[in-house]
């Protein structure tokens, strides 16, 4: 399904798109400094297989 984590790992957060996986390396939440995106997942409490939409 496009928007589903497939995995989360030191190279960052692989979501399924439409034709293809996006991977997000880094994150910069509003009003606090970039960070990888696997910790930001992590606090978030984000796993693979839950859907951003």
């Amino acid at each position: 399904l496009p928007g589903q984590v497939l995995a989360i790992d030191e190279r960052g957060v692989r979501i399924r798109l439409n034709g293809g996986t996006l991977t997000i390396g880094r994150v910069q939440p509003d009003g606090e400094k970039k960070q990888p995106a696997a910790d930001w997942a992590a606090a978030a409490g984000l796993e693979p297989g839950h859907r951003l939409r």
